[in-house]
């Protein structure tokens, strides 16, 4: 893993009125920022199969964290 790049805030999920860390993000999620398991494992990207849902903050974050580590600009 690159140095530079560092995971500042991490996976998040929204239960109630409460936001609460979670250990990884959902397939959902990854899928709608475009990555798979595999480029997750890749990228040391933590990964968590029991969570169902997605919140687009993770997918941003997750967009930009695939981004960074892949060494490519913005699109």
């Amino acid at each position: 893993m690159d140095p530079r790049v560092q995971h500042a805030v991490g996976p998040i999920e929204v239960r109630g009125r409460f936001v609460l860390r979670t250990p990884g993000y959902s397939l959902a999620e990854l899928e709608r920022a475009g990555l798979t398991a595999q480029d997750a494992a890749r990228l040391g990207v933590p990964l968590d199969r029991a969570r169902r849902t997605h919140l687009g903050c993770n997918v941003i974050e997750l967009h930009a964290l695939a981004t960074a580590r892949r060494g490519g600009g913005a699109k």
